[in-house]
């Protein structure tokens, strides 16, 4: 985000009209005002000591002057708690996001603790709400440098600035009064001040303090002239660090309880309960309906903004009862989607298992089982828990649609399509009824799951996109769209358009990215490496793999292996990225993890673990009886989540003489022709795998085509080597260069296994991998693709339309074009192709 030193505001001003936030240092002399503001509003941060006592004080007064964020809560710069800060930081960033600002701060020492180590960090890591920091180069002289440690941007520094904590107001007494001893009436006012995070104000004073407006301005000014109290807008702060502590250490507990409580209770009309929580935790105790209305109001509050507090205060909350009742139950369903999104399967399990104890209820026993079931990663075990719900007399519609909707993604899991069939007319059926969009949203995503399963690739991508749309129109939030959130970028990469797919991934991500959403991150980052392997992106699909699965391990204790479909995606993706590259150590590897993962007789996970222990001993060259894992005979028929699939097991079978089990994949890919209305990915599976058994390089081609139109170069490398085999076995050498084109696009894509294979095979053939000319073997497919269009002249813009690309995809790839091939213009990349 942040331009390096040195850029003129122009930069910034450029940054804030694409809706991002900058920071550029400008010289110490530079005026500032005379900048132009290119509709930026432009926020003078001025030099109040007063105000650096307050977090983000300086930034807030900028915003008071120019009539904006009226709300904000105005609370200490040190000392609160840093979720405190959080909450007041994430208050201001909502205000700024309305527009872009220009914020101009001559003076970094000017700024609070909180600000400067905001700033700090915007500097570094970058920010994408538009407002643009317009500071005084820290080389210059006299310019303040920015903390050190940017690592906490909501906390305060331990070694601030002395100059920043506002000690010395400006009305402070030059005789040093502040050794005398405070009166009765200065103490009370000090305590009630140094209790509060929030500042106060004079209405609020008096009514704690049970003195008079009069007496209590008095103290004020008193206070001030001390040195320990600051006044802003009307909001008055114990601006003293080591007395707010001091106050805290020393005052009797029951007192300072009293007291906090008190405070607690007035400030709770104004600021809200998100401030108030962390302060509430220290003094709330076990049956407190005061506590349990706070902590439950900044539950709600902070569920989309910050789940992870939400749920901590949640948790919070339901402690507090200690007997199952109406609240708890209550409080219960809204806090269980929030141990869901953030992970915290343990807790939920505790807690649902507790709201349990309220037997006789046919909906909350329900409802529990409902949730034990979503919380449960077994397929077998939560489609018993609700299906026993569903057993339930006088169970809602709501509550059984959302039952159906976990048995029957379970029964689709288990490949038990049949009784899908059967349940799932009912199930729509009480989705409509109970006016439960999200769980009718599932249902679709469940419906197209079988369709895909049976080869109805349109219907399968219609409903997907339906329940999408279905899912937004409830309101819901689409965190909470989980596992289904994939199913339609992965149907949409799969049939024919995976860079679309991975542009909604993309917008997913984005989309959760201002709040903490670990469980939808493993989905979408699993299914994101689905689609990067796609791509044939290697090496960035086994990092984003690797990431997920890592996600899953710490987030839900899921072990690395196969029994848990999220894990099996992530998985498939590494296997499939070594069965490429060919590395003897992931192979292992993987072979070991599938050797030990538990999974189910007759289920979908041991259909997989047969097939990839099949291809492991294909790679591995275990193919002998009597050192295999499997035995290809035995091996069940698969469904795939991409049945491009279907030709890596069909090559590896036709390698080893199975051609029965071969053809059988043929059959089975030649009926899905049928069913789903000749959609080009089951006509391509189809062809490449009739082209296989037959050795026809017709078939073979007509492959190519079409995954050259699905955009998977990988699988259109593996037709064009295929078809160059069977044409140079036959004695027709046309295939030599169609073999150096495939092994030229694999060896760009890293596919080293694929590579050498293909050397292989010439070689025992008595041929070679003819080098290409300076330059050619240096571009991947897609870049030879962008390459041929931009060298006809075409627009970036143009290009990615054309290519289904985003223009900073296109862009991307002109960029290492141009460092590969050494030039540096248009011109010179139309020259070279011409040279071509």
């Amino acid at each position: 985000m942040a331009p390096p030193r040195g850029d003129s505001v122009t930069g910034v001003l450029g940054q804030l009209a694409a809706g991002r936030g900058a920071v550029v240092a400008l010289p110490r002399d530079t005026d500032l005002c005379a900048l132009p503001h290119a509709g930026a509003v432009p926020l003078e941060i001025g030099d109040e000591p007063r105000l650096r006592s307050f977090a983000l004080g300086p930034l807030i007064g900028a915003l008071h002057a120019a009539g904006l964020a009226p709300d904000v809560p105005l609370i200490a710069a040190e000392g609160a708690p840093p979720r405190v800060v959080h909450e007041v930081l994430r208050t201001v960033r909502r205000h700024l996001a309305a527009l872009p600002a220009l914020l101009l701060v001559r003076d970094r020492a000017a700024l609070d603790p909180v600000s400067r180590r905001w700033l700090a960090e915007a500097t570094r890591a970058g920010d994408d709400i538009p407002v643009g920091w317009v500071v005084a180069d820290p080389a210059s002289p006299g310019a303040a440098a920015p903390d050190a440690d940017p690592a906490s941007p909501g906390t305060a520094a331990p070694d601030a600035d002395p100059a920043s904590t506002g000690a010395a107001a400006p009305d402070a007494d030059p005789a040093g009064t502040e050794a005398a001893p405070l009166d009765e009436g200065e103490r009370v006012v000090g305590w009630l001040l140094a209790m509060s995070d929030a500042a106060l104000t004079v209405p609020e004073l008096v009514e704690l303090s049970g003195t008079t407006t009069d007496s209590c301005r008095r103290t004020l000014r008193s206070l001030r002239r001390r040195g320990l109290v600051v006044e802003f807008d009307g909001h008055h702060l114990c601006c003293d660090p080591a007395a707010r502590t001091r106050v805290c250490a020393e005052l009797p507990q029951a007192l300072w309880q009293a007291l906090e409580r008190s405070v607690l209770a007035v400030t709770r009309r104004r600021v809200g309960a998100a401030v108030l929580a962390e302060r509430v935790l220290a003094v709330s105790r076990p049956e407190d309906p005061f506590a349990v209305e706070i902590l439950t109001e900044a539950m709600d509050a902070l569920a989309d903004a910050d789940p992870e507090a939400a749920a901590d205060y949640g948790t919070a909350a339901v402690r507090a009862l200690t007997e199952p009742d109406e609240r708890l139950t209550a409080i219960a369903w809204r806090l269980l989607p929030l141990l869901w999104q953030t992970a915290r399967v343990d807790e939920a399990r505790r807690l649902a298992r507790r709201v349990f104890t309220e037997r006789g209820q046919a909906e909350t026993e329900a409802q529990v089982l409902l949730w034990l079931a979503r919380f449960e990663s077994a397929p077998q075990r939560a489609m018993e828990l609700a299906t026993s719900a569903l057993a339930i007399p006088a169970v809602p519609a709501s509550i059984r649609a959302g039952l159906h909707s976990v048995q029957l993604r379970c029964l689709v899991t288990l490949g038990r399509f049949g009784e899908v069939d059967g349940l799932l007319p009912e199930a729509l059926a009480d989705a409509t009824a109970g006016a439960d969009q999200p769980a009718l949203s599932r249902l679709q995503t469940c419906d197209a799951i079988r369709h895909f399963n049976r080869g109805d690739y349109r219907r399968a991508l219609d409903l997907a996109e339906l329940s999408e749309q279905t899912w937004r129109e409830s309101g819901a939030p689409i965190a909470e769209r989980m596992p289904e959130i994939t199913w339609t970028p992965h149907l949409t990469s799969v049939l024919g358009d995976p860079a679309a797919g991975l542009r909604r991934i993309e917008e997913l991500l984005a989309e959760l990215a201002p709040v903490s959403r670990p469980i939808a991150n493993r989905y979408l980052y699993g299914e994101r490496a689905f689609v990067l392997l796609i791509l044939g992106r290697l090496a960035e699909a086994k990092q984003t793999a690797v990431l997920a699965t890592d996600l899953a391990q710490r987030l839900w204790g899921a072990r690395d292996g196969i029994g848990d479909r999220l894990q099996a995606v992530a998985f498939s993706v590494r296997l499939k990225v070594a069965l490429h590259q060919g590395d003897p150590a992931d192979l292992a590897e993987f072979g070991e993890i599938l050797d030990r993962s538990v999974v189910e007789p007759g289920t979908e996970a041991a259909q997989r673990r047969a097939w990839w222990s099949f291809l492991l001993d294909d790679a591995q060259g275990r193919t002998t009886p009597e050192r295999r894992r499997v035995d290809p005979a035995s091996l069940p028929p698969l469904t795939c989540l991409d049945p491009a699939d279907e030709v890596l097991l069909g090559r590896a079978l036709l390698r080893h003489g199975w051609r029965d089990e071969a053809a059988g994949l043929v059959d089975r890919a030649q009926a899905r022709v049928a069913v789903s209305g000749a959609h080009p990915l089951a006509v391509t599976v189809a062809a490449h795998l009739r082209g296989l058994q037959r050795a026809d390089p017709a078939e073979l081609g007509r492959a190519r085509d079409g995954w050259h139109a699905l955009g998977r170069p990988l699988s259109e490398a593996a037709a064009l080597s295929d078809t160059g085999a069977i044409r140079i076995d036959s004695g027709d050498l046309s295939g030599l260069p169609l073999m150096q084109q495939a092994h030229s696009t694999v060896t760009e894509l890293g596919a080293d296994r694929d590579a050498w294979r293909i050397r292989w095979f010439l070689h025992v053939r008595g041929h070679s991998v003819v080098p290409e000319p300076p330059g050619a073997p240096a571009l991947t497919p897609s870049e030879r693709r962008v390459v041929d269009r931009a060298a006809r002249g075409g627009a970036v813009r143009v290009i990615a339309a054309d290519l289904k690309l985003s223009p900073h995809t296109v862009t991307t790839h002109l960029r290492h074009v141009y460092l590969k091939l050494g030039i540096r213009s248009r011109t010179e990349l139309e020259e070279w192709v011409r040279a071509r």
